[in-house]
């Protein structure tokens, strides 16, 4: 209740018993979500997401952390949906929703921006309405990116740099 009422929010982790409360933790974007029982390495991972956030991203990325982030969940409607990383494509702004797309749709209340801080660094922002799976680059012409399933999308002028520093 009281996060609900905060207009800044602080890091919060929630440890529970109950998975039922994880739906009520992923609207309130909390920073990560502890089930009981769990060992103290999950405890000190989910307490370096709060120190060192973008540390935390590298590693899941890099697979320092023993287990590697390979899905997602996502809340959809009323349904809490699970992503396989891989088959993430991309993401799409869609106001404070967002497109993200494997090889269905799933529209999910939030900002692409927040979309991005549960990925890890093999997604990447091309466009303030873009994120796409890196993975899945197959091409760029200009200021266009072609997309393993045939998708062309816009790459925005301030994000063209990232883009060529990571190939």
């Amino acid at each position: 209740g009281l996060l609900k009422t905060l207009s800044r929010r602080p890091h919060v982790i929630i440890t529970t018993a109950y998975p039922e409360y994880a739906v009520e933790g992923f609207e309130l974007s909390v920073t990560d979500y502890l089930l009981k029982p769990f060992s103290l390495e999950r405890v000190l991972q989910a307490v370096g997401k709060v120190q060192h956030p973008k540390e935390a991203r590298r590693e899941e990325a890099s697979g320092t952390v023993e287990s590697r982030m390979t899905s997602l969940f996502v809340k959809s409607d009323k349904k809490i949906i699970k992503i396989e990383l891989k088959d993430l494509v991309y993401a799409e702004a869609y106001g404070n929703y967002v497109k993200v797309y494997t090889d269905t749709m799933i529209l999910t209340a939030q900002t692409l921006s927040d979309f991005l801080t549960q990925l890890p660094d093999d997604f990447l922002r091309i466009h303030k309405s873009y994120i796409i799976n890196f993975n899945h680059l197959k091409l760029i012409d200009g200021n266009q990116v072609l997309l393993g399933n045939g998708t062309k999308l816009p790459v925005g002028k301030s994000y063209r740099k990232a883009i060529l520093g990571r190939i």
